[in-house]
């Protein structure tokens, strides 16, 4: 898997914190990946070297029709460790057990294969934390995503273009 584009949606606790398909396509699986619960605040990514590729997530994997593969990784984080998605409603984030004796680091992946809209509520998190969306190389761009350091806030039903 070579990247060619990626996103960073930082969610703070006062933001809408459920998860929208950006893209309409076939969601082809949806893969839990257990990890540390690191705030994920401003602060604490200059801190904490990979802390996304550290704290836990849950990954949702969309074939499109027209553009390639995309990813939606909601990221786990202190406080926001409970992620839940209706596609995989047995599939549990933050076990209590699991971080209290921290060793099965298990990945879990669900195969799906269901058609999702854009706008289709993927997952939903339990208080904020952070969305990355990962376009594959060749995925041809339907959204402009790709300059850097561009805040702005992006409310439900609004384009992800800048």
């Amino acid at each position: 898997f070579l990247p060619a584009w990626y996103s960073t949606i930082y969610l703070a606790p006062h933001n809408y914190h459920r998860v929208h398909s950006p893209v309409a396509g076939v969601l082809k699986k949806i893969s839990y990946i257990p990890g540390d619960l690191w705030p994920v605040n401003p602060g604490f990514l200059k801190k904490i070297p990979g802390l996304f590729c550290s704290n836990e997530r849950l990954v949702f994997e969309i074939q499109t029709t027209n553009y390639g593969k995309i990813y939606v990784a909601m990221v786990g984080a202190m406080n926001v460790g409970r992620i839940q998605t209706d596609f995989a409603p047995d599939l549990v984030t933050n076990l209590k057990e699991r971080i209290q004796y921290y060793n099965d680091l298990t990945i879990t992946v669900k195969s799906v294969d269901r058609p999702v809209g854009q706008g289709d509520e993927l997952g939903t998190f339990m208080l904020g934390s952070t969305v990355i969306i990962v376009g594959e190389k060749g995925f041809q761009v339907p959204m402009s995503l790709d300059k850097k350091d561009c805040y702005h806030p992006i409310k439900l039903g609004a384009s992800l273009q800048i």
